[in-house]
Formats: structure tokens, sequence, C-alpha cells
């Protein structure tokens, strides 16, 4: 995969010609050569949009109490794969992923006529964009407490001598 750069370029491998990809799928995220994040998205999208009609097609109009369940075992989990490593980073890649929760929170009996946010709070769920908030904050607490994470090399306690500053400072190593 030629990343940003001259897709003429041909690169070989014991002197047999590689193959050029304009994406590919590494970590369980979509990569394109533009590193841009809607391949992915759009992929993730894709996923949990197909599996919507079989749901419906199972259950039918879904019962408020199981949608939940539902939802967050087959749809979201499409959603919020790979959010943590390769995050959407466009306007249109957000709504692209909310678009499907829209739909998916249509289908619960009762529910098709009320606004977005009022299906949200009736069948307790958030947005997906405080679902990335949520996993960048609970990532960064795994991080600042692991002892074993790189993140200790560069990071010093804050002194004990002064009272200002959180205690956790981070400086470049000296």
């Amino acid at each position: 995969m030629h990343i940003r750069g001259s897709m003429k370029t041909t690169y070989y491998l014991d002197g047999c010609p590689l193959q050029t990809v304009f994406i590919e799928k590494d970590l369980g995220c979509t990569v394109s050569h533009t590193l841009s994040s809607y391949a992915n998205a759009e992929t993730n999208a894709k996923r949990a949009s197909n599996i919507l009609p079989s749901l419906k097609r199972l259950f039918g109009k879904f019962n408020p109490k199981c949608s939940q369940l539902l939802y967050n075992s087959f749809v979201r989990s499409h959603l919020e794969n790979g959010i943590v490593i390769w995050p959407p980073h466009l306007q249109k890649d957000k709504l692209l992923l909310e678009t499907v929760q829209r739909r998916a929170t249509k289908a619960v009996r009762g529910l098709k006529t009320r606004p977005y946010e009022e299906r949200l709070n009736s069948l307790i769920m958030y947005s997906l964009k405080y679902g990335r908030l949520r996993s960048d904050l609970v990532l960064t607490f795994l991080i600042m407490q692991s002892p074993e994470h790189p993140w200790r090399l560069i990071r010093n306690k804050g002194s004990s001598v002064t009272l200002r500053g959180p205690p956790h400072k981070t400086r470049g190593p000296t």
C-alpha cells in the first residue's frame, strides 16, 4: 500500500513485484491509502446495517426491554469496532455511524415518532459521540494506572515539596 505517495512506484520482494492495494485491514480496522477514517466507518456502518433487517425479521417490532440487549450485543459492537484505534474524525463519518443507531432506535415499538434524544433516554442508551469520549477516558485511565505501560518511562511524579499542580505531571525524559 502506498501511503499518500506516488502510485507509480513498484516495490519488489525477492525479485517479485508486490501487489498494490488501496485498502488494508489491520487489527480489525480498515485503513485506506489516504489514511482517512472513512473506510473504517463505512465498513462498520455496513456491517451494523446488514444486521438490523435480520433482527427485524426475527423479532418484528422490538420490545423496549429486549431491544437494548439485542442492539448492544449485535449492532453497537459493530459500530464501536476499533473506535479507540481508528476513531472517525470527520463529521460525515460520525453521522454515517449515528444514522445506523437512529434507524435501530426507530425499530422499537412505540418510539418511531419521538425525537432521537428522547428515544435514547427512554431506552437508557447514549449517543455514539458519548461512547467515543467514554472509551477514550477509560483507555487514558488504564494507561495512567498501569505500572507496566511505557507511559511510566516518560511520566515523572510531581514533586511533593510544591503544593500546586497535579500529582501526575508529564515531562519528557531528561
